[in-house]
């Protein structure tokens, strides 16, 4: 990352705590607005970001990686050696 990358964070981080979002509101809500403010400095800083992969690393933790895809058979095989 570039210092760059990083203003940007700070940016994004800075102006949820203007907005007053880190106040009174619930944990759910301000993960929320913080996710979107950093992924929409992204998106503007990189017009092929991609804002709902983004969303849903930060979700899931699955960061860098191909998406988590569950195969039924894989499933039934889990069950059938426990």
């Amino acid at each position: 990352m570039t210092k760059k990358d990083y203003q940007l964070l700070a940016g994004a981080l800075y102006g949820a705590k203007e907005s007053g979002i880190l106040v009174g509101v619930t944990a759910r809500e301000m993960r929320s607005d913080i996710i979107g403010r950093i992924a929409r400095v992204l998106a503007a800083d990189n017009p092929r970001f991609d804002r709902e992969t983004f969303a849903a690393a930060c979700e899931d933790g699955n960061v860098g990686r191909q998406p988590r895809t569950v195969h039924k058979a894989n499933a039934c095989d889990a069950r059938e050696g426990s």
